[in-house]
């Protein structure tokens, strides 16, 4: 995450108290300019629209030069609809658990760029990729 060009932000539907511990039990606080929480969307969650847009417009992040990486397929429609790159991380070991509920149905997703269970390893091929 140290290593992504530009301005990095975690977007949750919980609270700003449960990313800042996420975060710093994973050691990745660091590398995050800004939380924008479910408060912050006055408690409309993603992946409705106006949620996205205060996002954008609390953030000032450009789509076109944006990515967004999420666990949950559906919250990735609008980020795509918005130009931004998008990549649905499954949790290495879980995809079968997640093909058994509804948020697997239909795939592949056509707003879904990108699907990986090793986010650190696919990663490491991007930005090699692009050095």
């Amino acid at each position: 995450i140290e290593a992504l060009p530009g301005k990095k932000f975690i977007f949750t539907n919980g609270d700003r108290p449960h990313a800042e511990r996420t975060a710093a039990a994973l050691g990745i606080s660091e590398h995050f300019e800004d939380i924008f929480d479910i408060v912050s969307a006055d408690l409309v969650p993603k992946p409705d629209r106006a949620t996205y847009d205060k996002f954008l417009g609390h953030t000032g992040i450009s789509p076109a030069r944006a990515a967004m990486f999420e666990d949950l397929p559906k919250n990735l429609s609008v980020p795509h609809h918005l130009g931004m790159c998008t990549t649905l991380i499954i949790p290495s070991g879980s995809r079968e658990v997640f093909e058994e509920t509804w948020d697997m149905e239909g795939e592949p997703y056509p707003h879904v760029d990108f699907v990986t269970e090793d986010l650190t390893g696919f990663l490491k091929a991007v930005l090699g990729a692009v050095s």
